[in-house]
């Protein structure tokens, strides 16, 4: 029987973590991956349920989201609209 790997709460670096490379560097993926990794953990049960996922699964879905989401939150346009 495999060990799987159960997350620990503790997100790892995003150097070396992203698919590709893409956002190693960058800064605010840097600054949310781990706030997303957390949340996306705790909705799905933890700490009282084990999640087999890694850090690194977590980044790799948040780089899916997160060109639209930039894209989205530094529209003007949609700044204004989101602001009243």
């Amino acid at each position: 029987m495999a060990n799987p790997i159960i997350y620990t709460g503790n997100p790892g670096p995003i150097s070396g973590s992203t698919p590709f490379g893409f956002y190693d560097n960058d800064v605010q993926f840097k600054a949310d991956g781990p706030r997303v990794a957390n949340y996306c953990a705790l909705k799905l049960g933890y700490p009282v349920l084990e999640v087999e996922l890694q850090d690194k699964n977590f980044y790799a879905a948040f780089k899916t989201l997160f060109p639209s989401m930039r894209k989205k939150y530094t529209n003007p346009r949609l700044k204004t609209i989101t602001s009243r």
